[in-house]
């Protein structure tokens, strides 16, 4: 399992607004890098992350999540939550590990020598028949997920969906779905296609809490052109928030996007930060970064930072245009099949991360 953080890194944590339970552990067999955007909290568990989003908070009692990529801004995630567990053959002779190669009890060397061929052949079939579903699962922004909820591995969640608790999630979530049952699937969509339509393109999630000035939380079909007012006009901003970086070794470092300079810096509020890395533009999907710098690569590892590209606003790079709604004075049509895409957050290079 990963190493405990240490006391000095907890401190410097708190400091920074991303409050981390003294239980908790990040990464398996190994630790692993984790990037906290600040304000953030995450509760007892075991985590292997790589980015958790700012206004979220996560785990309790027994929560075990492993191999997720991404967990978006104003996330709810309860306790006892388990995500990306191992998968076992069940066409084989036996469902036991033991079998494709895995000898946790140290004296299986004879066996597997007497039986190479067999133990490769039935890894290599595993591993074939498991290629489908080895990519990080992806976690939108505004994800309510509930107690007790089990997260096949490779699952992407959208923005705005809700998974009932002790729910197994086997499949991908739409966004704004409500999902619930064994296996999970929809029962309804939180709102009507118009205004998932209009919350997809908003994103207002991108601003932090300047975008809900003056908004009625509580009818979300007279926040929106508000929340588009507060875009359009200024008063929200990108949200830009304080990163910690947790580090493999249990440490804490402390960073912050530079929109301007278009660089991720160290965050120190008496010195000039040099930028470690340079952005280009790739495609409408996403940012790639591009990096020689030493520095960077010692400090930040790019698949990590690829994947804070990907949560960081985009609006910070691109201006936002106006949003046409057309409110249907007639009752509102129902989502049938529901959004064609899932998440815009879900980093398409995910599987990839470590």
């Amino acid at each position: 399992m990963g190493s405990p953080l240490s006391p000095e890194a907890l401190k410097t944590s708190q400091e920074h607004k991303a409050k981390i339970a003294p239980d908790v552990s990040f990464g398996f067999s190994d630790p692993v890098d984790v990037l906290l955007e600040a304000p953030v909290s995450v509760r007892r568990g075991i985590y292997d992350v790589g980015f958790v989003g700012a206004y979220s908070f996560v785990g309790g009692r027994e929560t075990f999540i492993r191999h997720v990529s991404n967990i978006g801004r104003f996330c709810s995630i309860a306790s006892n939550v388990v995500a990306g567990q191992v998968e076992h053959p069940t066409d084989f002779l036996s469902a036991s590990p033991v079998l494709t190669g895995f000898d946790e009890f140290g004296d299986l060397s004879g066996f597997y020598s007497e039986n190479r061929a067999m133990v490769d052949k039935a890894a290599s079939t595993l591993n074939a028949s498991m290629s489908n579903r080895v990519e990080k699962i992806n976690i939108g922004n505004d994800v309510w997920i509930g107690e007790g909820v089990f997260n096949r591995r490779g699952v992407h969640i959208g923005d705005g969906a809700i998974v009932a608790a002790r729910s197994v999630v086997t499949k991908d979530v739409p966004p704004y779905a409500i999902v619930g049952g064994t296996p999970a699937k929809i029962i309804r969509y939180r709102f009507d296609a118009e205004i998932v339509e209009a919350l997809l393109q908003l994103r207002w999630w991108n601003y932090g809490l300047s975008a809900l000035a003056g908004v009625d939380f509580t009818d979300v079909r007279k926040a929106i052109p508000i929340i588009e007012r507060n875009i359009l006009s200024g008063l929200a901003q990108p949200y830009n928030g304080v990163i910690v970086k947790i580090g493999v070794d249990g440490e804490a470092t402390v960073w912050r996007y530079c929109g301007q300079k278009n660089v991720l810096i160290p965050y120190d509020r008496g010195y000039r930060a040099l930028p470690l890395a340079r952005m280009e533009f790739a495609s409408a999907h996403g940012y790639r970064s591009r990096s020689n710098h030493r520095l960077f690569r010692l400090a930040l590892p790019r698949r990590l930072f690829a994947v804070l590209v990907q949560t960081i606003p985009r609006a910070l790079m691109s201006g936002t245009a106006s949003i046409a709604y057309r409110w249907s004075l007639a009752a509102p049509k129902p989502l049938e099949a529901g959004p064609k895409r899932l998440s815009p957050r879900a980093p398409p290079h995910a599987q990839s991360l470590p």
